[in-house]
């Protein structure tokens, strides 16, 4: 934490280090870094460290003067956390007039809810998932936890004078019930999250995650670091101290690189263990004379700590302006470039505005400011502000303006049509198209036919594109007409962006309901199942494991009518729509063939191309989408040939040269 201005106040410099852990992880997890998967519970480590030192605070004026302070207390609050927040949200709705108007009175919205600290609510009650990843991140997603903590903030302190009222000043007591009420939340958190379902109303309400702030309150009630006298442990002593606390570290650690963000376990245990580990850190850090208190006061840490706050909300603004283009293909690069603007960004707003509000009051900082006061730790806050946000906002141009025409990753794959995945965690949007994508007529001859006179496409937005004229504005490359030119009369298409096998979203047909419709209706033909990206993901967050969901279509459609599953890739390195995800349900597929006569599976995953994909790296281009209209057309016709068996192989192929 940045050096209390009450110079009464106690003052941990490892806290710093600690801050600076929390948010490296988070970053570390916005910037998709395969290792970090669970890096979200950095915000975790966050909430327990705040519940500790706002508990300290109250507690430490209660024991000065007999009362908790409210009235100084909540005004240093708004101090410290308004003048950050006020800033980024003007430099971030300044920024979506100019690149992303089209969502500007959504992120008005949300600029809106984040100001008045009810952003986690707004997102629940909207029905929006924290955890939809597909249209690329919002410069204002991040904002929740600050929200939960402020929620916290005003209501934790009336609850513990409270206590201190009931208790009669016994902090024993007054640490029993708030371990109760921690205790309460962490239940709460585990009963809300259900497998296979969107999370956000456990992951992101104010009382389902005060449990980590609570137990960091605990730790408060429990322990006063200050009292002990340096080196009054003894070495024997800080050693033990060391030890929990490195015990404590290496969980957080493990915790936030090999922690999924979808596994059931992160609310049902994870987060509960993830508190006591960073209590056992804190324990650690503030203990005189431990290595770890001497490591995490290193200076380089104590100065990122110090300017947290500002690298957590400032990181996410400069991602989510970021063109998906910038640096592509150096990684690294790009990386360190966006670390770099987040880390200045955050040293200016410090420097300029943060720090002479801090200190001096809004007021106070203006009237040094027009006075002309000189103080060298703190600017004035007037010409500072002026400075700071024409820079901010050069600096988030500057990516776009070294990056090729293209769109940023918020708009990448923003939706066509339906919206969400299938009653999951995350929400599968059809993506826009490629700007650089050039439309042209498919030329390529067909030399075999399909005995498929009546076919029901069922697909999920990886589809979408096939019949869009966005995608393919010439007909003649779109799927109707594609399954026409191999002697298809028929075509039923159901293609839903939000679908998969067996879970549904916001009423829309799951793929088992869509075949029971036509098959109540008497349909007999060919079917093609373009299914499995959301099924990949949703196996990944708890559902129905992959032979479960392709025995729920295969078991529905009679074993005379012919089924051609098209398999999936994706480029995306880890999580719940990673390559190694459709792997495994591709080669599900293939297993299933055994089972299932009039079942065989197009290979798309060993046609598509690297290239036919869009900047989400799951969808595709106008070329990708052209290729994959004719090639499941072709793959129609050697699967289900007009003359001739069936071939014996699960897998087919299109047949068609490589594009």
């Amino acid at each position: 934490m940045p050096r209390p201005v009450d110079r009464n106040a106690t003052y941990y410099p490892g806290l710093d280090g600690v801050r600076t852990l929390a948010v490296a992880v988070v970053i570390l997890y916005h910037l998709g870094i395969d290792r970090f998967s669970g890096g979200l519970l950095g915000v975790g480590v966050f909430f327990t460290l705040s519940g500790f030192l706002i508990t300290s605070i109250l507690l430490s004026q209660w024991r000065r003067s007999g009362t908790l302070g409210l009235k100084t207390f909540w005004i240093r609050r708004a101090r410290r956390l308004l003048p950050a927040v006020i800033l980024v949200l003007f430099v971030g709705m300044t920024m979506v007039l100019l690149v992303d108007r089209e969502r500007f009175g959504t992120r008005a919205v949300e600029a809106l809810a984040a100001l008045f600290y009810v952003a986690n609510w707004h997102t629940i009650v909207s029905g929006k998932s924290y955890f939809d990843r597909f249209s690329g991140p919002g410069p204002f997603d991040h904002l929740w936890s600050l929200s939960v903590e402020e929620q916290f903030y005003l209501v934790w302190p009336l609850l513990l004078a409270a206590l201190i009222i009931v208790c009669r000043g016994r902090q024993v007591l007054v640490a029993a019930a708030t371990t109760v009420l921690a205790g309460g939340s962490f239940w709460l958190l585990s009963q809300l999250a259900q497998p296979g379902f969107d999370n956000t109303r456990a992951y992101e309400a104010t009382d389902t995650r005060a449990g980590g702030l609570l137990l960091g309150a605990v730790l408060a009630l429990l322990w006063r670091p200050h009292r002990m006298a340096p080196g009054g442990l003894g070495r024997g002593g800080r050693t033990l101290v060391d030890v929990a606390g490195f015990v404590g570290l290496a969980g957080v650690i493990a915790m936030c690189m090999f922690t999924s963000d979808y596994t059931m376990s992160l609310y049902q245990w994870g987060l509960i263990a993830l508190s006591v580990a960073t209590c056992a850190l804190l324990v650690a850090v503030c203990t005189s004379g431990t290595v770890l208190s001497r490591l995490f006061a290193w200076a380089p840490l104590r100065w990122l700590g110090e300017r947290s706050y500002g690298i957590y909300l400032w990181h996410l603004p400069v991602l989510a302006f970021t063109p998906a283009k910038f640096a592509q293909g150096n990684a690294i690069v790009r990386d360190l470039v966006l670390v770099a603007i987040t880390i200045i960004l955050a040293a200016l707003s410090w420097a300029l505005v943060e720090n002479p509000i801090r200190r001096h009051g809004f007021l106070g900082a203006l009237r040094r400011a027009r006075q002309g006061i000189p103080d060298r730790r703190s600017p004035g806050v007037g010409w500072g502000t002026a400075v700071f946000i024409p820079s901010a906002v050069l600096a988030l141009i500057l990516p776009q303006a070294f990056t090729f025409p293209s769109m940023n990753a918020a708009s990448a794959a923003r939706a066509e049509g339906a919206a969400a995945n299938s009653g999951k965690i995350v929400a599968e949007d059809a993506p826009k198209p490629s700007a650089s994508a050039t439309p042209a007529p498919s030329t390529s001859p067909v030399s075999t036919r399909t005995s498929c006179s009546k076919v029901v496409y069922i697909g999920d937005s990886t589809s979408e594109g096939l019949q869009s004229p966005n995608y393919l504005p010439n007909p003649a490359d779109r799927i109707k007409a594609q399954l026409q030119r191999v002697g298809v009369t028929t075509f039923y298409p159901e293609i839903s962006g939000a679908r998969s096998i067996i879970e549904t979203w916001q009423g829309q047909p799951n793929a088992q309901s869509v075949a029971d419709k036509y098959l109540t209706a008497g349909y007999n033909g060919c079917w093609i199942l373009a299914l499995g990206t959301n099924d990949a993901a949703n196996l990944y967050t708890g559902g129905a494991d992959y032979p479960t969901r392709i025995a729920a279509m295969m078991s529905k459609i009679p074993s005379d009518q012919p089924v051609l599953w098209v398999n999936t890739k994706s480029l995306v390195k880890s999580g719940y729509y990673s390559a190694a995800h459709n792997v495994d349900w591709s080669n599900s597929l293939q297993q299933a063939c055994a089972q299932y006569p009039n079942m065989r599976v197009y290979d798309w995953a060993s046609e598509v191309q690297d290239q036919w994909f869009i900047d989400d790296n799951i969808h595709f281009n106008t070329p990708g989408y052209r290729e994959r209209s004719r090639r499941i057309a072709h793959a129609l016709a050697v699967g289900v040939p007009a003359r001739g068996a069936s071939p014996k192989a699960c897998l087919v192929s299109s047949g068609l040269p490589s594009a």
